[in-house]
């Protein structure tokens, strides 16, 4: 059986931000999609990756908002 993939839209929902702040996060290399469709461009990510994203706005809530470039570390 495939697994099941979230699309981003469905992925925000579940964490409850904007898919515009998803796509910041990729840019900033701190999460990224577990698959991209080359013919549309649509971002997937799997179910674990909700938790990832819970815990990055944790961090950001607790003040570490910005990152070393080029680098996974919040500072």
């Amino acid at each position: 059986m495939d697994e099941v993939l979230l699309k981003i839209g469905e992925l925000a929902d579940f964490s409850g931000i904007s898919t515009k702040a998803l796509r910041v996060y990729e840019k900033m290399e701190l999460i990224k999609p577990v698959k991209v469709d080359e013919e549309t461009g649509y971002r997937y990510y799997s179910p674990d990756q909700v938790k990832d994203v819970e815990a990055l706005l944790e961090w950001k809530d607790m003040g570490f908002s910005k990152t070393i470039r080029g680098s996974n570390v919040l500072v």
